[in-house]
């Protein structure tokens, strides 16, 4: 069984401890991954917009991850 208290953050914040088990984030599975639909999709909007939208969202991620910590 999962508890709170059996999840933690590694050392390097790379990967998260689930009963002893090491399982890498994956932030970084996805970051491996070319992405040039990014670059297409900054060129439409503009670095500044893709920005702001990108820094919302982030917020928007980080609150899902904090309410789902909670619970």
């Amino acid at each position: 069984m999962i508890t709170q208290d059996s999840i933690r953050l590694s050392d390097d914040n790379q990967s998260y401890i689930i009963n002893g088990d090491r399982y890498v984030r994956m932030t970084q599975v996805l970051d491996v991954l070319p992405k040039p639909y990014l670059d297409v999709w900054r060129a439409k909007i503009g670095n500044e917009e893709a920005d702001r939208i990108v820094r919302e969202t982030s917020d928007a991620g980080s609150l899902v991850h904090l309410v789902t910590e909670l619970y």
